[in-house]
């Protein structure tokens, strides 16, 4: 019911790590793995990825196009109704992310559904976790306003499929990718 979408870019040894963990941890659902490395570590995550099938229902695709590119057309190749973005560089709680899709499968108003989303990689700074803050509001600019002044976003959140589809293929047509690759984060 659920595809977790791992973009990469020249990082094999990130992918490689992630799958890693995802063996001692498995997540509740397939990967598809949307590549645009370079010819040599494009041929090292291919390999990465025909290793881990006997483990994982994984699928790799090449896109030559930039990130917000690539994950329009990754998205364009989700069959599940559920997707959640993961960088290679990131880690995603296989109960949370069950918790996410049976909430969006019991409440069919919502389109997204996250769990706590914590920063550990700060460089002199303590880790720290998001709380829960409403980001509710009948007016979409107050909503945008709260969304900012807790730093949250939705990025990570376990979206329906045809939501985050619809949100990447605005931001591809509405803007030029190449110059702009945090736009679609801001959209979510």
């Amino acid at each position: 019911r659920l595809t977790c979408l791992v973009p990469t870019y020249n990082r094999p040894e990130f992918l490689r790590r992630l799958l890693q963990f995802y063996r001692q941890f498995p997540l509740p659902c397939s990967f598809l793995v949307a590549d645009s490395s370079e010819p040599g570590a494009m041929a090292e995550n291919q390999a990465i990825i025909h290793d881990a099938r006997s483990t994982f229902d994984i699928t790799y695709r090449h896109f030559n196009v930039d990130l917000t590119t690539k994950c329009c057309q990754a998205l364009q190749q989700v069959q599940t109704p559920y997707v959640v973005l993961c960088a290679d560089d990131d880690y995603l709680l296989p109960p949370a992310l069950q918790h996410c899709v049976q909430f969006l499968e019991t409440h069919p108003d919502y389109s997204v559904a996250q769990g706590i989303m914590a920063i550990v990689n700060r460089p002199g700074k303590p880790p720290y976790a998001t709380a829960g803050y409403s980001i509710v509001d009948d007016d979409p600019i107050a909503r945008c306003g709260k969304m900012f002044r807790f730093n949250f976003t939705t990025f990570y959140g376990i979206y329906r499929t045809a939501t985050l589809r619809d949100n990447f293929q605005v931001t591809t047509t509405g803007i030029d990718c190449a110059y702009s690759h945090f736009f679609p984060e801001l959209m979510l």
